[in-house]
């Protein structure tokens, strides 16, 4: 719809449904109004845009790569989402994320968030595989996580403690080549290969 054009802000009001590619590689994008009628965001629908900050209060569900590459997106709200889609902030600048209750988190869904370095996962009881591969974490609390996908923390090189209070199943290389020094594990069922 508005594919690489150079809008710079947009407010949408009474839209229920952002659909696939909406917005994609809208560089001068910096910022966006979601009233509370936004239901569901497309895949790839924000994806290379120079969003900024994104409040996603009300999103029941947002598409796959939805903010793929958002580099200079550095905060996001997501209050409301219960699973997160595959490779959704795969290489965004992403340093805050506030996940309260999101129970699912998708394979590559923060690979590579650099400058991503501390996150609370209170609710989350799946991560996918390389979920967080080669992000700028430091410490992860896996309080209620069951299950850890395969390479899902690999190459964290700053990574140096987690928590794994509930964990049942650690996946292959989850934490393969991470920087990890404190590990505390209680429960677990299963552990992976190389994990």
């Amino acid at each position: 719809a508005f594919e690489n054009i150079g809008l710079e802000k947009i407010n949408l009001e009474n839209v229920e449904i952002i659909g696939d590619y909406a917005f994609i590689g809208c560089k001068n994008l910096k910022e966006i109004v979601l009233p509370p009628s936004i239901k569901e965001i497309g895949k790839e629908a924000f994806a290379h845009s120079g969003l900024e900050k994104v409040s996603l209060e009300n999103i029941e569900k947002f598409g796959d790569f939805a903010f793929y590459k958002c580099e200079n997106l550095k905060e996001v709200e997501l209050s409301s989402v219960k699973e997160i889609g595959e490779a959704a902030f795969l290489m965004s600048g992403l340093e805050k994320v506030s996940l309260e209750n999101v129970e699912i988190i998708g394979d590559y869904a923060f690979s590579d968030c650099e400058n991503l370095k501390e996150i609370v996962l209170p609710s989350v009881k799946e991560i996918g595989g390389y979920a967080f591969k080669d992000s700028g974490l430091e410490k992860v609390s896996l309080e209620n996580v069951e299950k850890i996908g395969n390479y899902a923390f690999s190459e964290c090189k700053n990574l140096k403690e987690a928590t794994l209070s509930s964990v049942k199943e650690i996946g292959e290389d989850a934490f393969i080549i991470s920087g990890l020094e404190k590990v505390r594990i209680k429960n677990v069922e299963k552990i992976g290969n190389y994990a």
